[in-house]
């Protein structure tokens, strides 16, 4: 029977639920976690990954796995002096971002989890990440944290084409990123995004409070 003191067992765990949640998950906070590797693929799982190699060459304003991308930035393949430098090692489509507009990537749900394949990284690209009209996280490639870049610009240095993992601590961090540059150029390929889930700790909370909920549910009747 559900009477009164059912329920007060069954409030009392979801307090205690919702209060161990909250301490197993950290405070939002807008600085994200960066990590980089020399292989051109993502380092988070279950990330939904964009290589462009179905897009034909010199497309832009596109929509492609519920991302729009629009702006100055067109999908592209090779090297051209003065006007984009192939990722190193990337034989595969890219996308290339010409110094003007720059190019919006929009994305239909919240994420928290976004990485490309950040070739010849310059000092004068940049990366914005906004929820909303709200600017959340901003970084260019010359104040990208440690390890340093020796060599930026090099077509060919592994140390200045980088897979860039950012990471956020909260769920839904940012809705939008924007991509700039105010020199040719900014390339990237293989771009991925995620959205947060629950700490394995947190799941594990969740299922002792139902399962203790519904043990005092069946005792009750």
């Amino acid at each position: 029977m559900f009477n009164k003191k059912t329920l007060a067992v069954a409030l009392f765990a979801g307090a205690a639920l919702a209060a161990g949640s909250a301490h197993a998950a950290p405070p939002p906070n807008p600085t994200p976690t960066i990590t980089y590797s020399t292989i051109v693929a993502p380092n988070f799982n279950g990330a939904t990954v964009i290589d462009f190699n179905s897009i034909p060459v010199l497309t832009s304003n596109f929509n492609v796995s519920g991302v729009s991308f629009s702006g100055s930035g067109e999908v592209y393949n090779g090297s051209l002096t003065g006007f984009s430098a192939t990722p190193a090692g990337d034989t595969t489509n890219y996308m290339t971002v010409q110094a003007g507009a720059g190019e919006t990537i929009q994305f239909s749900h919240a994420e928290t989890d976004f990485g490309l394949y950040w070739g010849s990284i310059d000092t004068y690209n940049s990366i914005a990440f906004y929820n909303g009209s709200k600017l959340v996280y901003s970084v260019s490639g010359g104040n990208l944290p440690p390890p340093p870049i020796n060599d930026y610009g090099s077509w060919t240095d592994p140390n200045a084409n980088r897979y860039v993992d950012f990471v956020f601590n909260s769920v839904g961090a940012f809705n939008k990123v924007v991509i700039t540059t105010d020199q040719p150029a900014f390339e990237f390929d293989n771009l991925a995004f995620a959205s947060g889930v629950p700490e394995p700790a947190t799941w594990a909370m969740m299922m002792m409070g139902f399962l203790f909920v519904g043990w005092r549910l069946r005792r009750g009747r």
